[in-house]
């Protein structure tokens, strides 16, 4: 996009809440004159039931990966919040398509990995190399 603009261009980023890469600000840090504006909020509609919470929790084992922060939040939101929650958090690494999705993760999970770049093939090569070293202890 930079190589696109002029320096007095004036460009607004339509942006989420939460981002996971704020474009606005790196085009800022370039020079230009960006502004971001946030207009939705991704929100989790969880229509899963306690029991399937329970079900879930119960099979979980090694790595959960995540492309955003708010899928982080939502499945702290669903999943997380009590004692089998607990186990999760401690138990599994939550693998991050990159910084700003792993910083989200950090505080509802004792181990966070980051994925080597930003793509859904890292994000799942990542996951791999986590889940295998989970399996062999």
């Amino acid at each position: 996009m930079a190589s696109h603009l002029k320096s007095e261009d004036h460009v607004a980023v339509l942006r989420a809440r939460e981002t996971a890469y704020d474009i606005a600000d790196d085009l800022q840090r370039r020079g230009f004159d960006a502004q971001g504006v946030t207009v939705y909020e991704t929100l989790a509609a969880v229509t899963i039931s306690p029991d399937e919470i329970k079900k879930a929790q119960a099979e979980w084992k090694g790595v959960v990966c995540f492309a955003s922060p708010s899928a982080v939040q939502a499945f702290a939101d669903t999943f997380l919040k009590d004692e089998d929650g607990e186990r999760l958090r401690q138990s599994l690494v939550a693998v991050a398509i990159g910084e700003t999705t792993a910083h989200a993760a950090r505080p509802f999970f004792v181990r966070v990995a980051l994925a080597p770049a930003h793509s859904v093939e890292a994000l799942i090569e990542a996951a791999m190399v986590h889940l295998q070293s989970h399996t062999r202890s």
